[in-house]
């Protein structure tokens, strides 16, 4: 059946007693019995959602109908609805404003909202009624690679709503960070699938679909932008396929799709910043005159051909590394000023938290007896360029960070984020993260609902603050998510994070409670006391988390602001790659925060890790357990059930890493014994033993298929060897912390750089000349020292085999 907007459909399915899903098949009888409710669709409903919901609904079948079950739905602007949705009424809500109202007398349910803007030609309000309407029959948009159907549509309920609802920030929008080798990675820089050596390739058409699931993610979740990372690689830049006419139509028809779900899409495009692959736009010259060239060129094809409705962007060379000033402020102008001049198109900045890097001779406007710093040197730029103030991992604007990127806490970001807000005119985005992915969290795995709870807090926080400041309504514009993948439970925090982008205002002075809430979407899919304990458990696990994880508050003992830098929880559960430890160690950049180390028993702080990690055990353990005692009375056959058991894995292997770490200081412990040290190594294995079962069920289960797209060592466009989860399923951070403690090998006791898994040189040099592999090949053949370096430049050429390479 085909969609005409503005006309009416009817089904012979929608709302009633039973349903078939998919590949219906009516049972006997069927055909004689009544059709259902008729379908009023408003010509103002994006098509994308019109398409989205005859998919969804159009499988349910009826099977038994009386009068009194028959209900009529009006959406968008259909005249039906004019009289218990009036215009005025709507209007009064402002941009995305929607309401959702039932009519009993009538049999009548209808829903409508606004458009963005005046110059929008769907409304985006009125789409995200029309998922409100979904969400209250039953169905559910948790992960963005699929919604989950009810085993019968609640429609009845519908008659008594009355639901009037807008957002608080008018930006609010997912940033795929596609320089990291996500799920989508390839699809959305316009390319095929490279699979590992002797699996093919995945045609681009064939991941499509996986778009266009995220952007009705995105729709469901009231959020109206997407925004993802243009990357280049040697090869594309030999073969012209980065810019190829190819690319630009493969990128058109998916920012076509984006704005046809009522969404603005977004491109970020580095300036001159080179790290990790990304397709910087002034390239092969310092001169002025070309660099200006340079960018209007990149800006004409990613607006006229890609069709991007807005670009983002980074500042300075790498996250550490930047030009003068006056040079990085004159391209930040050139490329800001064109792109609004040119095609009204806004550009934002990403405004990073990396400490340390000030602008002798441009004193900052909050006080200028100090050189401005140079991540908010945008303050400076033309009031074309909006900023992102971004932060990394979990924590909120309010917690201590324990030295990641050199913070003690993001105080400053705040106070900054405030005071452009207060005293000038462009627009001001928060831009924090929902995952991190490198080494810390969803790539180890660890299970972090923390994630969720402390965006829900930072929006909360900056409404607050906005309000206590008696700042203008929007001078805040919203939030830009920092998103690196859905694996292991991640999208939960997703989705908590998404509706405190519409309503951050705790009605509950509790934050469990607040929390809990938060998470009603869950509670809902997974219905009555299982959502409800499971949600419970979930709200106490974060709760728990961020006492330890975040505070490092383990028994009666409290790490003071010094202490910290080696005692929160963070330092201990997550990964250790080569470089981390390596950049460390030489004062380049503490990217995460720092532990004190298996065999570094001179420390003061040793003798309270095992606590520690003690308390992490006995704190998450409980919670852990409900989760497993409320999945028990939820049926397997329900579809929201891969979800739950989504969640159960990524919590035992949680816990898995913490028992699993405590064992290795367990085993490297001064007093230890050596049959002491052999058991609790024979432990640590048994603990591999059992995650290697757990990663081999969520390979299985994944999204994603063939899952090694992700948990593969593949080539991709980034500047990886690995999709984003191979860490995962090859234990690789298990191994190595197995590997430094039980030292099988020189490499492991001495060498620095110790199963290096990364190419350096490409990560740091982007789309240059690959060089890492080559470099490696010629130093490993020096004699000792040569071997030990030559691992810091790359990891072999074929992917890494556990338990053999710990010692080869």
């Amino acid at each position: 059946m085909k969609f005409t907007r503005g006309l009416e459909w009817g089904f012979l399915s929608v709302c009633v007693m039973g349903f078939f899903f998919m590949n219906p098949v009516a049972p006997a009888g069927a055909a004689e019995m009544p059709t259902a409710e008729a379908l009023k669709v408003g010509s103002n409903i994006p098509p994308g959602v019109v398409a989205s919901m005859h998919e969804l609904l159009g499988p349910y079948l009826v099977l038994k109908a009386a009068a009194s079950d028959n209900i009529t739905f009006g959406f968008g602007n259909h005249s039906i609805c004019s009289q218990i949705i009036p215009p005025l009424e709507l209007a009064a809500l402002g941009p995305e404003g929607y309401i959702v109202r039932g009519d009993v007398a009538r049999g009548l349910v209808c829903a409508n909202g606004n458009p963005l803007d005046d110059f929008s030609q769907f409304s985006i309000g009125a789409a995200f009624a029309a998922y409100d309407v979904l969400q209250r029959m039953g169905f559910s948009f948790l992960h963005p690679l699929g919604h989950t159907v009810p085993q019968q549509l609640d429609c009845a309920s519908l008659l008594s709503a009355n639901n009037s609802t807008a957002p608080h920030f008018r930006f609010r929008a997912f940033h795929y960070h596609t320089e990291h080798p996500l799920e989508m990675v390839d699809v959305l820089q316009g390319a095929d699938a490279e699979l590992p050596e002797g699996e093919g390739r995945v045609p681009w058409s064939a991941m499509v679909p996986e778009v266009q699931s995220w952007f009705t993610w995105l729709i469901a979740n009231r959020q109206n932008r997407a925004e993802w990372v243009l990357l280049t690689t040697p090869e594309w830049s030999k073969n012209g396929f980065v810019d190829s006419e190819l690319r630009a139509h493969r990128l058109r028809s998916l920012t076509d799709m984006g704005r046809t779900f009522g969404l603005l899409v977004g491109a970020d495009v580095p300036i001159i910043e080179i790290q990790q692959h990304g397709w910087y736009m002034a390239k092969g010259s310092d001169k002025a005159d070309v660099q200006a060239a340079d960018i209007r060129t990149r800006v004409d094809w990613l607006v006229q051909r890609a069709g991007f409705d807005y670009l983002a962007t980074e500042s300075g060379y790498t996250e550490f590394e930047h030009p003068k000033a006056d040079v990085m402020l004159r391209l930040m102008n050139d490329l800001a000023d064109y792109a609004m001049k040119a095609h009204r198109v806004h550009v934002y900045i990403k405004c990073h938290c990396s400490a340390g890097q000030q602008c002798p001779g441009y004193p900052d406007p909050r006080d200028p007896s100090r050189a401005i710093d140079f991540n908010q040197l945008p303050t400076l730029a033309s009031k074309n360029m909006g900023v992102m103030a971004h932060t990394v991992q979990a924590y909120a604007l309010d917690d201590p960070t324990a030295g990641a990127y050199g913070n003690t806490n993001y105080g400053d970001m705040l106070d900054w984020m405030l005071w452009e807000a207060a005293n000038d005119t462009r627009e001001v985005v928060y831009h924090p993260e929902t995952n991190y992915w490198v080494n810390v969290d969803i790539d180890v795995p660890l299970f972090l609902p923390l994630y969720g709870e402390r965006r829900l807090h930072d929006l909360h926080l900056l409404a607050e603050r906005e309000r206590h400041l008696q700042l203008p309504p929007g001078r805040i514009s919203g939030v830009d998510y920092f998103d690196s993948g859905w694996e292991w439970g991640s999208w939960l925090s997703d989705v908590v994070a998404a509706g405190a982008a519409w309503d951050p205002i705790s009605k509950y002075s509790d934050r469990t409670a607040a929390f809990r809430a938060a998470m009603s979407p869950l509670a809902r899919a997974l219905g009555g006391s299982v959502g409800e304990r499971v949600t419970a458990a979930v709200a106490g696990l974060a709760m728990a988390q961020g006492q330890l994880l975040i505070d490092g508050a383990a028994g009666s003992f409290l790490p003071d602001a010094d202490e910290i830098k080696e005692l929160s929880g963070f330092a201990y559960l997550s990964g250790r790659d080569a470089w981390s430890d390596l950049l460390h160690d030489i004062g380049v950049a503490t990217t995460q925060v720092q532990k004190v180390n298996f065999y570094d028993h001179k420390n003061r702080l040793y003798k309270h890790v095992a606590p520690l990690l003690s308390s992490m055990n006995a704190s998450f353990t409980p919670f852990v357990n409900e989760l497993h005692e409320a999945a028990r009375l939820h049926s397997p056959k329900a579809s929201t059930h891969p979800l739950l058991q989504d969640l159960l894995d990524a919590a035992d292997m949680l816990l898995l890493r913490v028992r699993f770490t405590a064992t290795l200081y367990e085993a490297s412990a001064p007093t230890t014994t050596s049959a002491e040290r052999d058991a609790a190594l024979a432990l640590a294995r048994q603990y591999i033993s059992i995650a290697s079962k757990t990663v081999a069920r969520r390979m299985e289960a994944s999204r994603v298929q063939p899952s090694s797209r992700i948990y593969g060592w593949r080539p991709n466009p980034t500047s990886y060897t690995f999709g984003y989860v191979w860490t995962v399923k090859s234990l690789y951070y298990f191994w190595r912390d197995y590997g430094m403690v039980e030292r099988g090998s020189l490499e492991a006791r001495v060498g620095p750089c110790y199963l290096n898994m990364q190419k350096g040189t490409d990560v740091v040099f982007g789309g240059g000349v690959y060089v890492s592999e080559a470099l490696r090949k010629i130093l490993r053949d020096v004699p000792f020292v040569g071997k030990l370096v030559g691992d810091c430049i790359a990891p072999p050429s074929q992917e890494y085999q556990f338990p053999r390479d710990l010692y080869k």
